[in-house]
């Protein structure tokens, strides 16, 4: 008995929420949609509250949205289109910093839903603003 410590479960449970965030954040590159954005969102901020260590794929995510702006930013035709896909792809970065603090919330006080709202309220409304200006 006691050989299981409470750090197996997270692990167990990074792993698929990482591999489905990774396929998630694959799929909003390929195709911009903004149901395929908000999946993505959901599935990162699930691994991020599992584990922190999710920061490392929005680094590499970040670079591969930088490397699939390049061309579009060359061909001055396309820049709008390109600021909507860009909009679109960067759907789920808001949400970072917020469920950094809640993170840090949460360890320091239990139970303020009063500073929770106050954190969660600018995320919602950057994710509200951009799927309007997209849709």
């Amino acid at each position: 008995m006691g050989c299981y410590s409470a750090l197996v479960m997270p692990g167990n449970l990074f792993f698929p929420l990482f591999c489905t965030a990774c396929w998630l954040l694959f799929r909003m590159l390929l195709r911009g949609s903004v149901h395929d954005a908000l999946l993505a969102a959901a599935a990162v901020l699930a691994a991020f509250f599992t584990k922190p260590h999710v920061v490392v794929l929005l680094v590499g995510y970040f670079a591969a949205v930088a490397i699939w702006l390049t061309p579009r930013l060359l061909d001055r035709s396309a820049w709008k289109t390109a600021a909507r896909g860009l909009a679109v792809r960067l759907v789920p970065m808001p949400w970072l910093p917020v469920a950094l603090l809640l993170r840090l919330s949460c360890s320091r006080r239990r139970g303020n839903a009063r500073a929770y709202r106050r954190l969660l309220k600018p995320a919602f409304e950057i994710t509200y603003v951009t799927v309007r200006l997209v849709v």
